[in-house]
């Protein structure tokens, strides 16, 4: 055996040396190896980063001192089992004491004398997660605007030309939605004063629409009873 096996062998079970024969040293992302037990035998600096820890912090300690989850739960079960992980959901908690919600993929490793570990690669959601509760509150926020306002609202998918309508915006018109139905650019344009089709910008020259996107226009349209109504958009 020469040199660097005998460094290789002597240095388990932390891994770092084996990690020449299989794997990086450091990986992009955060990922760390653990025995059957959940002992961690490797992180990469990725998620030693990701816990605020060192390096000695987390090698030889268990999966369990940082994952919200005791070792006889189902999460344990299927981080540590025998198939593979896709996806799940979980919380990390930080040397700090602080925690962090995470998405955890497990697969199979094996290293060059054989042994199993599982790899289990870990993708931080806190960002995510609190993008999804900004936009659930602007959403909530729009909607009661438009509920004091009384105001009807339409959208035009300008890729696939779909227009879409509530049900207060046709019934200023005196319509419901499904009289409108199939909706398409050619309803708006039915329903448009001809004199005022050029301001909805509904053409095919889509850079114009881009230029008058946030514009506040009003245009003539048809109610159903045959006047005008004065419609802003």
């Amino acid at each position: 055996m020469d040199q660097s096996h005998q460094r290789a062998a002597t240095s388990r079970p932390d891994l770092d040396q084996a990690m020449s024969c299989g794997l990086p040293d450091t990986f992009p992302s955060a990922v760390f190896i653990a025995d059957a037990q959940g002992v961690i035998a490797y992180a990469s600096d990725a998620f030693i980063a990701q816990l605020g820890a060192s390096r000695t912090d987390v090698l030889g300690k268990t999966l369990f001192d940082f994952l919200v989850a005791t070792p006889d739960s189902p999460a344990a079960a299927a981080l540590l089992g025998d198939h593979s992980v896709a996806d799940m959901t979980a919380d990390l908690r930080r040397r700090d004491g602080s925690t962090c919600s995470v998405l955890l993929c497990a697969d199979h490793w094996r290293d060059p004398d054989g042994k199993q570990y599982r790899l289990i690669q870990v993708a931080d959601q806190t960002a995510i997660n609190q993008a999804q509760k900004d936009l659930a509150l602007a959403k909530l926020h729009l909607e009661c605007c438009l509920e004091s306002s009384k105001a009807g609202t339409w959208a035009w998918n300008v890729q696939t030309n779909e227009i879409r309508i509530d049900d207060r915006w046709a019934a200023s018109l005196g319509y419901s939605v499904q009289d409108l139905e199939p909706l398409s650019r050619d309803t708006l344009l039915h329903l448009t004063h001809p004199d005022d089709i050029h301001l909805l910008c509904l053409g095919h020259d889509h850079q114009a629409l881009n230029d008058k996107a946030s514009a506040d226009v009003e245009v003539r349209m048809r109610h159903r009873d045959g006047h005008d109504v004065w419609v802003r958009h």
